[in-house]
């Protein structure tokens, strides 16, 4: 049920993008925010408790849930700027010259020294 609403939510903020319906979209935002929060809480209450633990399970988690699809992305973009050096020129895409730029991007931690 919670997805179903999660997913017609998230088709009302791609018909902002497209059609540009900004109440419909804006406030749907707002509502998955308001969702996700309640479902993250209750997770957390249910499957992991508030403990040590159960923290630990859940970062683990997560880790193994988002870092392997995050690497497939970074693989890709890779090749993609080797093979297509053009699109470089854009001010956001790059790829790193230093080991210091890789560091973060590899471990999506950005400190802010």
């Amino acid at each position: 049920m919670f997805g179903t609403l999660r997913t017609l939510l998230a088709l009302n903020v791609v018909l902002l993008h497209i059609f540009n319906i900004p109440n419909l979209g804006n406030s749907s935002v707002s509502v998955f925010f308001l969702l996700s929060g309640f479902l993250m809480t209750l997770i957390m209450k249910e499957k992991y408790n508030y403990n040590l633990s159960g923290f630990k399970f859940f970062w683990i988690n997560r880790i193994l849930r988002l870092y392997p699809i995050y690497y497939v992305i970074i693989i890709l973009t890779v090749i993609l700027l080797i093979l297509f050096p053009e699109a470089r020129t854009h001010p956001k895409s790059y790829l790193p010259n230093s080991f210091s730029e890789w560091i973060p991007n590899l471990t999506l931690i950005y400190p802010d020294f």
